[in-house]
């Protein structure tokens, strides 16, 4: 019996104390699609590059998302088919 209480209290030691805070939002916006104004989205990722495309968007986008109180960041897509991520990263 007490291995069984010893055992219910270890389980219940081991389960981690997280509170969910909440679910954002968020979109993925290329230089070829621009359906970002969906409601309850807070979070836009804007692409920068793609392998050594450069998005001739990004500023606009980016300032697009600022002007409308979206939490927005820029990222990569990489492609490593056509070309070396040092190469890549220089068009970051």
């Amino acid at each position: 019996m007490k291995s069984a209480s010893l055992f219910c209290n270890l389980t219940a030691l081991a389960e981690p104390i997280i509170t969910k805070r909440s679910d954002p939002l968020d979109i993925d916006v290329s230089s070829h699609q621009d359906t970002w104004k969906f409601k309850g989205v807070v979070f836009a990722y804007i692409r920068v590059t793609e392998g050594i495309y450069v998005n001739p968007d990004f500023s606009s986008k980016y300032a697009g998302r600022t002007n409308v109180g979206l939490t927005r960041s820029g990222h990569h897509f990489a492609r490593p088919d056509s070309s070396t991520g040092a190469t890549q990263a220089s068009y970051l």
